[in-house]
């Protein structure tokens, strides 16, 4: 069975993809250097298939440097992505309907028409199934080129399925690349995913905290207070955040805090804020060390600054001036103004 390295190395450079997915017998192809791909082989004079000359300067302008002369003669490459997810997330970074009128739609369909102008190829997403990609590679199909995932990478990862991304020859440095990521997800130097800036999910599922200001502004105990200027002086911190939120309960006259009433809570959040606190500290639940050979090693972080944040994250969630529910009842309870945070 093929490997698909030989095709898939110039489009990462200008697309990304989470993970690359290999199949069949390891590539003699020296790492960095590409064999002739459709009608051209990177070094000698290719035939374009599409209507730009691929030589010219107009073909070169935007390709990658050492990518300027491949042709990839019509190739569809296709990426498999979880699209009709019952968790509420799909990966919309690789394809849009064509008439879609969202920026975002524009700009992924500019993205793609620039492969075709430049590269001659094309992309395709496919929805897939847990086990989908496994089939694709044990019947011989070969079908899928990259696999868009967020969850249970390991197993896929351990079976061989992806590249190692440190031995592809990419500069891995670049701007695009998430640094962190990179350092925390390279395990005994082999690296089998990737998030980069054209990973719109992992923003889309960044922790934030929004305060709301009418809440601030008529409660008497906070509306002087500057919450910018505490971070700006280095005191936005747990202990400070717990005391606002008491600062902030108001209870309707029932002796009770229940949602959907006139009460006023400090916090309300999914359950998911308990870990966003955490880490938002500066804590994690582990520890990673790689050694000068390249081995990489774990530890529980379970330090004093760990079980200092852990309590009092527990002494949060623990007031009566904070719940949890989910998703569309804390949009719906900030909106009301019956929460601050």
């Amino acid at each position: 069975m093929k490997r698909v390295l030989s095709m898939i190395l110039a489009l990462v450079m200008l697309c990304g993809a989470f993970a690359l997915t290999a199949c069949g017998e390891t590539s003699t192809t020296p790492q960095g250097t590409l064999p002739p791909v459709g009608t051209g082989s990177g070094t000698d004079t290719p035939t374009a298939a599409g209507s730009v000359d691929i030589n010219s300067a107009e073909a070169a302008k935007n390709a990658r440097p050492g990518f300027e002369h491949v042709d990839f003669a019509g190739h569809t490459f296709t990426f498999a992505s979880p699209i009709n997810t019952t968790d509420g997330w799909h990966d919309y970074e690789v394809y849009a309907e064509e008439d879609g009128a969202g920026i975002l739609d524009a700009a992924i369909n500019a993205r793609n028409n620039l492969l075709l102008e430049h590269y001659d190829c094309m992309i395709a997403v496919e929805d897939v199934e847990e086990g989908t990609l496994q089939d694709d590679r044990n019947t011989n199909q070969n079908r899928i080129d990259l696999y868009l995932t967020r969850y249970n990478l390991g197993g896929k990862a351990s079976g061989g399925l992806f590249y190692d991304f440190h031995s592809l020859g990419l500069d891995l440095e670049q701007p695009w690349w998430d640094q962190n990521f990179i350092d925390d997800v390279t395990i005994n130097g082999q690296l089998y995913t990737m998030l980069g800036a054209f990973s719109l999910t992992s923003f889309d599922a960044t922790w934030v905290m929004f305060f709301n200001k009418t809440v601030k502004e008529t409660n008497a105990a906070l509306k002087d207070i500057d919450f910018y200027q505490l971070v700006y002086d280095n005191e936005w911190t747990l202990d400070k955040f717990y005391e606002l939120i008491k600062m902030a309960r108001v209870e309707d006259g029932d002796q009770e805090m229940k949602l959907g009433t006139n009460d006023v809570y400090g916090l309300v959040s999914s359950s998911f804020g308990i870990r966003g606190l955490y880490f938002g500290a500066g804590q994690s639940y582990i520890e990673k060390t790689d050694a000068a050979d390249g081995s990489t090693t774990f530890a529980a972080a379970f330090n004093q600054s760990a079980v200092d944040a852990t309590d009092i994250i527990v002494d949060i969630y623990a007031d009566d001036a904070v719940t949890t529910t989910d998703y569309q009842t804390v949009g719906k309870q900030f909106r009301s103004g019956t929460t601050l945070f």
